[in-house]
């Protein structure tokens, strides 16, 4: 992006992603690069490495590690905590009051 001569980033963000991040993201990207318009996709689970695979997307911003592919290169963009959550009838949330 340094050499001033791009029109357009296509990025894909995975669903998990939180937006709001991704939303200043796009600020920060638009106050450096203000002429460089983003065509912005969501996609879920394995989308965004298929779309830049496919070359549809220039980049692609993903979450967790199973979905790696070894033809690209990831880096670290910031630590992402889940938590899982059932429904108070789920046999999960009964294993978990049991302590097991």
């Amino acid at each position: 992006m340094g050499s001033g001569i791009e029109i357009e980033l296509a990025l894909m963000v995975d669903t998990l992603v939180p937006l709001p991040a991704v939303g200043r993201a796009l600020e920060a990207l638009h106050a450096t690069y203000p002429t460089v318009g983003v065509r912005l996709q969501i996609g879920t689970l394995g989308e965004p490495i298929d779309c830049l695979l496919q070359s549809t997307v220039d980049l692609a911003i993903t979450v967790g590690e199973d979905l790696r592919d070894p033809r690209l290169e990831f880096d670290s963009l910031s630590p992402l905590s889940m938590v899982a959550v059932v429904g108070a009838g789920h046999a999960l949330a009964f294993i978990a009051k049991k302590g097991g």
